[in-house]
């Protein structure tokens, strides 16, 4: 099995969304920056002031932690802060003056946006006895890996946050009848996928297609 951990997005100096132009970035302890904004409001600002004033830009997406939504886990977390900010595919997140200072890093590619966009896909390939070619197979998220690698070990895996059946679906139904107890969720980090290499999101919207060529060819991306 190949796979890759995530996708890239080009980036460009002129799709920045600066901090300073919505508050005080001395106000912020940030703990990550771009193309997610993480952070501690500080001197008097609130939770609810620092989400109302960042989301007034078009290409940020503002929440306190308690608000993301269920299926990234995130709420609960102890070790998050209390504000996340997601930037829009393709654009950067910084202060004026850091950015003044360390513009190489805002030009190239970029990864860390919602898993659900095209560019944050990765691929899956696979190849050996135990996988039939000649079939299209279905969207494989990271949280899914774990499962098909136990089903072609053999072993059983533990509970986890994938779904048994893109197991199944990869190896034509055939797991040996071993399953895992799921809780299905969805994976915040990007992963591979052979339908759209969906960074750990639940599919939906238009996706690549993969087929498996006859054997032993491995799959292919199409």
């Amino acid at each position: 099995m190949i796979t890759a951990d995530h996708g890239m997005a080009n980036i460009s100096l002129d799709r920045v969304v600066f901090v300073d132009d919505y508050l005080n970035a001395q106000q912020l302890q940030t703990v990550t920056w771009t193309p997610v904004l993480s952070f501690y409001p500080t001197e008097g600002l609130s939770a609810e002031e620092a989400v109302t004033a960042l989301n007034q830009s078009p290409h940020l997406r503002c929440a306190k932690k308690e608000d993301r939504p269920p299926d990234q886990h995130l709420s609960n977390h102890p070790r998050l802060p209390p504000v996340i900010c997601d930037a829009d595919e393709g654009w950067s997140i910084s202060g004026r003056e850091w950015f003044g200072d360390y513009q190489d890093l805002y030009q190239g590619g970029a990864h860390g946006y919602d898993p659900v966009v095209e560019s944050m896909h990765g691929v899956i390939l696979g190849r050996g006895p135990r996988l039939s070619g000649g079939r299209a197979v279905g969207p494989t998220r990271a949280v899914d890996v774990y499962n098909l690698l136990a089903a072609l070990l053999q072993i059983t895996p533990a509970t986890n946050s994938g779904d048994p059946a893109v197991a199944e679906e990869w190896l034509g139904g055939a797991t040996g009848g071993v399953t895992a107890k799921t809780g299905r969720a969805r994976a915040s980090a990007a992963p591979a996928s052979v339908a759209h290499g969906a960074a750990g999101e639940a599919p939906r919207g238009r996706r690549r297609r993969v087929v498996a060529p006859r054997a032993p060819g491995p799959l292919m991306l199409r």
